[in-house]
């Protein structure tokens, strides 16, 4: 155990690696994150507010110790159409912030399903990939629609091209209302994994916290408009019916 005296002269960040040799200090969620020491969890606090886009953005730290996001929206859409825009794996590098590649692995289910990743991040370090487990459901009584995402960092054999990430968990709430919006709240944390340098952490940290789910969300709002999303309908969900 280190005493206290022996912290003198030592950066924060040596002390980090020594307790936690697999955690970092850089946030950006799902993909980059910061790591912090302080286990105790607290309120969320309020980064950014954009009343033209109608985004706000807060952060807190959980239990775990790690600094989590949450982005919150409203989009008039179908629930319908966030599923569709969801499930069309191909597109969610358009509006997913330092997305670069997803995969789709394994399909267990119209709710249930297994994706390969790969994320930017910022020069100098490797891009990270990661594989995630997505369920989502819908209360039958609030029709409220949960989707839950959780790495499986096992699921395939890692390669040299990229840092695996292996913690990821993030999770998507929506909640329609009677005028025709849908209230979006996306949250999350991740370990993107590796040694990542300090000046890194300092520089990226608390901006990765605001941009990852502020342009997420702004682009996932153009996204969803365009017409395709709007034909699908699916049988295990239902919609609101718009107050007259």
């Amino acid at each position: 155990m280190l005493k206290k005296q022996s912290l003198k002269g030592t950066s924060k960040l040596m002390v980090v690696k020594q307790l936690y040799p697999r955690q970092v200090i850089l946030l950006a969620i799902c993909f980059l994150i910061i790591f912090s020491d302080n286990v105790i969890a607290s309120e969320w606090k309020q980064l950014l507010e954009d009343k033209d886009e109608n985004i706000t953005v807060c952060f807190r730290k959980t239990e775990t110790g790690y600094l989590e996001f949450k982005g919150v929206t409203c989009i008039e859409s179908s629930l319908n159409s966030f599923i569709a825009l969801f499930k069309d794996v191909d597109t969610i590098p358009q509006w997913l912030d330092r997305a670069e590649k997803v995969e789709l692995l394994k399909k267990v289910s119209e709710c249930e399903y297994y994706v390969y990743t790969v994320s930017s991040t910022p020069f100098p370090l490797k891009n990270r990939d990661g594989i995630i487990h997505t369920v989502t459901k819908q209360d039958p009584k609030t029709l409220i629609i949960t989707s839950r995402v959780t790495s499986v960092p096992d699921y395939i054999p890692e390669t040299k091209d990229y840092v695996r990430i292996n913690t990821i968990e993030s999770f998507w709430k929506l909640i329609p209302k009677e005028d025709g919006n849908v209230e979006v709240t996306f949250r999350g944390y991740a370990d993107p994994g590796g040694n990542i340098p300090a000046w890194i952490s300092r520089s990226f940290g608390k901006k990765a916290l605001t941009n990852y789910p502020y342009k997420t969300l702004k682009k996932l709002r153009q996204i969803i408009k365009r017409e395709k999303y709007h034909k699908q309908t699916f049988r295990f969900i239902k919609e609101k019916q718009a107050k007259s």
